[in-house]
């Protein structure tokens, strides 16, 4: 470009594009007789190509759900071929296991409710000892020290996957800023180089101050913390929601019609989990086990907004008002988990005159329920 066009745009700062060819190995365009053929499954990982070697997969949900259970959990299952949160391998995927949380202790505990499943036969566990490496707890550094660290292992140990947790302990700066360039700058030229495929179990920001009840299908990817590329650098994402009472929602927010999950002999992009009672594992649950907890937690949750039974009660507009500041749901959901409880005899409806002589319900506490 002439000094005369660069003053002119603006761009005289701009450094001329390279010619020389030895500065830049530019790929060989691919051929059509390459693009025409069938689509080849020998880079597939887990299900109908929901991840895929050099691609990668985020796992996330709030803290103290159980997020790093389920990840062991699933990376377990797939070592031994076996359908990891309902998703099948394509093989029994040799799996390296980084991460800074958990201490051996833990790890242990984990393991022993993990491998405690029937699923576990001694033919599983002996693919489970062969493909499954676990190293010891790392501390967290920096986006350089997670490519350092991610090399050395793969250069070792030849995985077909490898599962960090959590992403954040390796973003030295702020996520909402410096976490998508981690994925896109450290971690995607490693896996596309060594043809690994990548699990990432993090986090979401603190959700209560969202209503998420008019959320679409691809609103789910951005509850992940960070900056859009987070949401948009993952080819796959699994979501951890909690519904109540130990009951939660799996919700594959991203390329979800390629999981495989199925629920009533039908597609699902949503499946339920629960925590297993007296030992660290994540059990199948159903919708109507949600339903029911849900239930359950939101007749407790609406109590506590409403004024005591020795009080004269607020009206259905404060309701809905006080649910959505102070418990963060919508007009909707307050109006339907205020009748349930009525009908269950936790609040009690009472009227008194308004305006014009028409009456106006009121919603407080029962006298039952108070005690």
């Amino acid at each position: 470009m002439s000094n005369v066009l660069r003053d002119e745009y603006g761009l005289s700062d701009v450094p001329d594009i390279p010619t020389d060819p030895t500065q830049f190995a530019l790929p060989s365009p691919l051929k059509w007789e390459e693009l025409r053929q069938p689509v080849d499954y020998r880079d597939n990982l887990l299900g109908d190509r929901f991840l895929e070697r050099g691609q990668g997969l985020i796992l996330y949900g709030p803290a103290g759900c159980g997020k790093s259970v389920a990840g062991l959990q699933a990376v377990s299952e797939w070592a031994a071929g076996l359908n990891g949160l309902h998703i099948t391998p394509a093989f029994p995927l040799k799996t390296l296991v980084l991460q800074t949380e958990d201490s051996l202790n833990d790890t242990r505990e984990s393991l022993a409710g993990i491998l405690g499943s029937s699923a576990f036969n001694l033919e599983k566990l002996a693919l489970v000892e062969q493909n499954l490496i676990i190293l010891p707890p790392v501390p967290g550094g920096t986006g350089g020290d997670l490519a350092l660290l991610v090399n050395a292992a793969v250069n070792e140990h030849k995985p077909d996957l490898i599962l960090v947790n959590p992403l954040l302990a390796f973003c030295s700066g702020d996520p909402t800023k410096d976490l998508g360039g981690l994925l896109y700058q450290t971690i995607d030229p490693i896996i596309k180089r060594h043809r690994v495929g990548f699990l990432g179990v993090h986090h979401t920001p603190k959700t209560n101050n969202r209503d998420t009840s008019a959320y679409g299908v691809h609103d789910w990817q951005y509850l992940a913390a960070g900056d859009a590329r987070v949401a948009n650098w993952p080819r796959a994402m699994i979501q951890i929601e909690p519904v109540a009472k130990g009951v939660y929602r799996f919700r594959a927010s991203k390329r979800g019609q390629r999981t495989g999950w199925t629920w009533d002999a039908e597609p699902t992009t949503e499946r339920y989990f629960r925590h297993a009672t007296g030992g660290v594992r994540w059990l199948d649950a159903t919708p109507e086990d949600a339903s029911e907890a849900e239930a359950l937690e939101s007749y407790r949750t609406i109590a506590s907004i409403l004024p005591p039974a020795s009080e004269d009660g607020i009206s259905r507009a404060r309701v809905r008002q006080l649910a959505k500041e102070k418990l963060k749901v919508g007009k909707a959901k307050a109006d339907d988990w205020l009748k349930l409880a009525v009908e269950d005899g936790i609040v009690e409806r009472v009227e008194t005159p308004g305006a014009n002589n028409r009456k106006v319900a009121l919603f407080r506490l029962a006298t039952e329920a108070a005690k």
